[in-house]
């Protein structure tokens, strides 16, 4: 077997790299090495072999932090799937599937994910479960294990995207499961529980419950409580997301700044003012570049508003950040053409 090397680098300002470079095949279940000392800008190794080997894998356990650009086909990364001993590389073989769209491999691929020993890799599949429909007609059958996992698994990311997943196919079969995980330990775990509770229309569940976890200070559970008030449309509730948006910083904040936002525009009208004088501060004056941005995508919601828009144009004439201005030009632009 033929192998070709190539560094594609500046050599004008990076030299030729001195590569110790791992190649490996399976031969059955056996893993198969062999170490490749690249050290020329072009490069040919025989790989001389006593049985046949028709797929090679490059710096397969990623030892190397590299870039490389091994072709392969989807048929070789399901392959890649199935074989690999290293969970980075079974990882690769599914981000890849994913990349290319390529539904019958992941058809394959997804139930072997969520049996997978590398927890990164069952969290993946779950998560490419919950985000497309299509895998709730085609894969059915995995709600069973998937429900498992929510209840044993001992990665509580994993756990929780079990949930997630359980809340977009079936919230209402699982009333009774989420309501006792809505008390776990695990913030992970307990949040994606009471978000699915949220999620239950038949029957709703009842209000006092819910705000029994009013509360809780961690945004997770925050938003999951603002899901519920949002849905079922609890009037009366702004005092509590004004005390929560004040409690929260950083990452809660910006997340709950979406509930926030949707809860004065669609549910306790009234004290929209207020709200959208809220958001205006952050987007000009809050240190936080993601929390400016957050601020200006709730915003959004208002612009039917009198002079929000306005507004909003002239903070973002004041922007320091070059990324941000260019999202709120490209954003104002289709904005004003709309209204």
């Amino acid at each position: 077997l033929l192998l070709r090397f190539s560094q594609v680098q500046d050599l004008n300002e990076t030299p030729v790299f001195q590569l110790p470079i791992t190649v490996s095949w399976y031969e059955g279940e056996v893993r198969k090495t062999r170490i490749v000392e690249v050290t020329k800008v072009q490069q040919e190794v025989v790989l001389e072999n006593d049985s046949l080997v028709s797929l090679v894998y490059v710096n397969e356990g990623q030892e190397i932090l590299m870039k490389g650009n091994q072709v392969m086909t989807n048929a070789q990364y399901l392959r890649q799937f199935k074989e690999s001993q290293f969970g980075v590389a079974r990882y690769e073989a599914l981000d890849s599937l994913v990349s290319r769209d390529a539904a019958e491999e992941l058809g394959v691929v997804l139930p072997l994910a969520l049996e997978d020993s590398f927890a990164a890799i069952r969290e993946r599949g779950l998560s490419l479960l919950q985000g497309g429909d299509q895998w709730k007609e085609a894969l059915g059958e995995l709600e069973g294990k998937i429900y498992r996992l929510a209840e044993e698994d001992p990665n509580n990311k994993v756990r929780a995207g079990a949930l997630e997943v359980l809340t977009e196919w079936n919230p209402s079969g699982y009333r009774g499961a989420f309501t006792r995980l809505a008390r776990d330990p695990s913030y992970l775990v307990a949040g994606a529980a009471l978000m699915g509770l949220a999620r239950v229309a038949d029957p709703v569940v009842e209000l006092s419950w819910m705000e029994t976890f009013e509360r809780e200070t961690n945004f997770r559970m925050a938003v999951g409580v603002a899901e519920y008030y949002i849905s079922t449309k609890v009037l009366g509730k702004g005092p509590w997301f004004e005390q929560t948006f004040s409690k929260l910083s950083g990452e809660g904040l910006y997340y709950f700044m979406g509930y926030y936002g949707s809860y004065f525009m669609d549910v306790e009208v009234s004290d929209k003012e207020k709200a959208i004088r809220r958001l205006l501060a952050i987007l000009e004056d809050n240190p936080k570049n993601f929390l400016r941005l957050g601020a200006f995508q709730t915003l959004m919601g208002f612009v039917m508003e009198e002079g929000v828009l306005d507004k909003m144009a002239a903070i973002a004439e004041k922007e320091q950040s070059k990324d941000l201005q260019s999202y709120y030009s490209y954003y104002l632009e289709l904005l004003k053409e709309e209204n």
